[in-house]
């Protein structure tokens, strides 16, 4: 009796490649591998998938000599141009940088880049060749930044000391916070971890001030039309907010401290009278 067990590795990356197939042909030939790698015989397999168990034992032999696109590779030529050796290095090295979810999306990139046509069956079985796999991400703890962290208290320290007892602070971020990113399959080099940073482990508190301390009149200069919506958009909220506090008054000039986010948007401030 023929040995088909395969390592419990093997069989989890057959599995998750085996999820992401939509043609029943190629599923089932995924199938068979993942049935005799898991320790049963052609008999019981080609029983179970109604299928001859030569051609079992074919498909076995398929994947042993060039793995998955050997597997789901068929005798009919399609029409469409393929990638040239040099293109499939340059794809293979900006999809382990860049993940994608679906075998769609890959074909949709690259039709973009290089006018070339692939179905999604076609893409999978590229995929496989070029040795990817549909799995998830790892979450990874996120950790800050020591350095930037220093650098900021030694700025905030010395903005306190040199501003006027009128002046106020706030600090602000720009987005909405989301404890932990959700995880969805992607397709991801075999062997390789394709990390992502959670908020994990991370201590965050959050209180809430009763004071606010910032008001910006950005430069109209090198602004986009969008920019500027959002700038009268931002300006007009605080307005109201410091009117209802009773503050709109109460200062002379407001500082502000953000994130990235904001911060590339909004460049210049300056007192508002």
């Amino acid at each position: 009796m023929s040995n088909y067990t395969l390592p419990e590795t093997e069989l989890a990356d057959l599995r998750e490649a085996h999820g992401e197939l939509r043609e029943k042909r190629d599923a089932d030939r995924v199938k068979a591998i993942i049935l005799l790698g898991s320790g049963w015989s052609a008999t019981n397999v080609a029983e179970a998938l109604l299928i001859d168990r030569n051609t079992i034992r074919t498909y076995y032999r398929k994947y042993k000599k060039g793995g998955l696109a050997k597997l789901l590779q068929t005798q009919h030529v399609g029409s469409a141009s393929f990638l040239s050796v040099s293109e499939a290095t340059e794809l293979d090295e900006y999809l382990q940088k860049n993940l994608h979810l679906t075998a769609k999306s890959v074909a949709a990139y690259i039709k973009e880049r290089w006018q070339v046509r692939y179905s999604e069956r076609g893409v999978t079985a590229l995929l496989h060749r070029l040795g990817y796999v549909y799995k998830k991400p790892k979450l990874i703890p996120g950790k800050a930044n020591a350095k930037a962290q220093l650098e900021f208290l030694e700025k905030y320290q010395q903005l306190k000391e040199d501003k006027q007892p009128e002046d106020l602070i706030l600090f602000m971020d720009g987005v909405h916070p989301q404890h932990n990113p959700v995880m969805a399959c992607g397709w991801i080099k075999r062997g390789v971890e394709f990390t992502i940073q959670s908020n994990t482990g991370v201590n965050v508190s959050m209180s809430t001030v009763q004071s606010i301390s910032i008001l910006w009149i950005l430069s109209a200069a090198s602004m986009t039309p969008s920019m500027a919506r959002q700038r009268l958009i931002f300006v007009r909220r605080l307005k109201n907010v410091t009117r209802r506090l009773g503050l709109f008054t109460s200062f002379a000039i407001m500082h502000a401290t953000t994130d990235q986010r904001l911060s590339d948007n909004f460049l210049k401030c300056r007192e508002l009278n």
